[in-house]
This record gives C-alpha cells, sequence and structure tokens, in this order.
C-alpha cells in the first residue's frame, strides 16, 4: 500500500515539474486587407482600409484577445493628444469576437484569409503584459488615427512593451503604418527565431473576397 502511495505521489510530482516547465506563449492574429471580389459586389461588404486594410490583435489568454480600435467613425485623420478627445479604446475580445471584427460580424472563420504568430514569452513579460493590458483597457494610452496609431502599430507596441521585437520610442506608427508592414516584421522575425518557438500559420480565404498577399514569407 505504501509502495503504491509513493508511485502516485512521484507521478504527480513528474506531471507537477513538467507542467511548470510548459513554456508560456501569445498569439498575434491577423486578418488580411480585402475587397469584395469580382461577381460578389452584390452580398460581400467593403471593410476599412480596402486591400491594404486588415486588421491585427493580440491572443493574452485561452479565450481573451487584446484589440485596439476607434470608437468614432469616421475615425480622426490626425490623432489628438488631448486626453478628452481621445477616440479610441483598447478592450478584450473572444477569438471568435476577434474573427469577426469586420461587418457583417457573422463570418465563418475558415472563409476568412488569416495568420497566427506564436510567440514564447518568459514569465517576466507575462506579468509585464497582464499588467500592461490591464492599464490599457482600462485608460487608452492614444488616439486612433488615419497618420496616427492604429490597431498594426498599438499591436507592436504592446510587443514592444513587452520585449519581444525592437523598441521603437519615436515614430512607431510611421514604421508600422499598415498590417502587412507588422504581418512582414513578425514572419521575419518567426523565421530567425523558429528554433526558439516562434511559429506561423498562414489560412486561406473564401473565393468571395479579393485578399492581400504577402511578398516576404
Amino acid at each position: 500500500m505504501v509502495y503504491r502511495l509513493l508511485i502516485v505521489v512521484i507521478c504527480l510530482l513528474l506531471c507537477a515539474c513538467s507542467y511548470a516547465q510548459m513554456k508560456d506563449s501569445i498569439k498575434v492574429f491577423f486578418i488580411y486587407g480585402s475587397r469584395p471580389a469580382r461577381g460578389y459586389k452584390h452580398i460581400e461588404p467593403s471593410w476599412f482600409g480596402g486591400i491594404r486594410g486588415g486588421h491585427a490583435a493580440i491572443q493574452i489568454g485561452a479565450d481573451k484577445v487584446l484589440s485596439f480600435r476607434s470608437t468614432k467613425y469616421p475615425c480622426h485623420i490626425f490623432g489628438k493628444r488631448n486626453k478628452e478627445k481621445l477616440a479610441s479604446i483598447y478592450e478584450y475580445k473572444t477569438v471568435h469576437g476577434a474573427w469577426e471584427t469586420f461587418p457583417p460580424h457573422n463570418y465563418i472563420i475558415d472563409s476568412m484569409k488569416r495568420a497566427e504568430v506564436v510567440i514564447p514569452i518568459n514569465a517576466a513579460q507575462r506579468r509585464k503584459l497582464d499588467s500592461l493590458a490591464a492599464v490599457y483597457t482600462n485608460s487608452t494610452p492614444y488616439d486612433y488615427a488615419v497618420f496616427g496609431i492604429r490597431c498594426a502599430s498599438a499591436t507592436h507596441d504592446v510587443l514592444q512593451q513587452i520585449g519581444v521585437v525592437k523598441m521603437h520610442r519615436h515614430g512607431n506608427w510611421l514604421r508600422i503604418f499598415t498590417v502587412r508592414s507588422l504581418r512582414r516584421r513578425l514572419f521575419r522575425q518567426t523565421n530567425k527565431n523558429a528554433n526558439a518557438g516562434w511559429m506561423k500559420r498562414i489560412y486561406k480565404g473564401g473565393k468571395s473576397r479579393k485578399w492581400e498577399k504577402d511578398f516576404v514569407i
């Protein structure tokens, strides 16, 4: 009896050690820019940004996605600095909700061209991420604007704050002006860090929309 109990305890300890050694990670979500394909304009809506648009967000939990968007439509052309005039929000979405960012918000996920970049993070980065997400969702740090911070540069801001991409203290929105700009940077970084656990997954979209293409994968 004592022998069996000892075996059970050892197994539980081994499982606990294995669980503790599991690497934490986040996923960066990308919806590719698109426009209605020929013959589908009567059923497919236009999206903000068109073929050079799209959306980026970060999955930070099992069903928790940190996403940045405008609260005013049309959005500001130039970003406001006055806190009272900011028209933006960081919010949490479900994974399904994140993929349904664009109207009519009821897309079949497999019909959308999308990508995921898996990025391993350590315990310190996890603490920083959770703290930053709490602060940003409580009070938006900047405005959403055409010539300013949008979803891609906001996503890059979070990634650089936790130390998984290079820090750009000035002009972040110029360097990451489109979703494709961020996607291209992360794809390149994934190729370089494949041995460190970085991964990318790309899913083809349906034929009812003309999808943006990647030139560097």
